[in-house]
């Protein structure tokens, strides 16, 4: 038998006002099974002129990926796919979706940024 391997999605975002719960919003997708898994920690040069992709094995190259989530300890650049389309991210990125590609790229002048990614496919629902 072969191995199951699975990727469930979740965030929370809780806010609190003067000790009360002012909005407490969750998402949680079921599990998905998934065949290809690319995960790495690279570290971003500073000043970095334009966005650099990252090699995400085989996610792109023979199936798309539809699960990612990158952490940075700094300000840094993301697109995917579309690397005309920068959102700025400090701290964490969840995205459900569909992409081939990640493109990084670390603005600040003086100091690197770390970059941590896992990514998945995800062909089959066990909903």
């Amino acid at each position: 038998m072969a191995d199951i391997t699975r990727v469930t999605t979740f965030a929370r975002i809780k806010l609190i006002h003067d000790g009360r719960d002012f909005h407490d919003h969750e998402f949680r997708e079921s599990d998905i099974d998934y065949t290809i898994h690319s995960a790495d920690r690279v570290v971003l040069a500073a000043d970095m002129a334009s966005p650099q992709e990252v090699n995400l094995g085989d996610i792109g190259a023979a199936t798309p990926g539809t699960h990612l989530m990158l952490k940075t300890d700094r300000e840094i650049k993301v697109a995917l796919d579309d690397i005309t389309a920068l959102w700025t991210v400090s701290g964490v990125l969840l995205f459900v979706g569909s992409f081939s590609h990640l493109y990084v790229q670390n603005e600040n002048l003086t100091t690197e940024a770390v970059v941590e990614y896992e990514a998945t496919d995800g062909e089959t629902s066990t909903a």
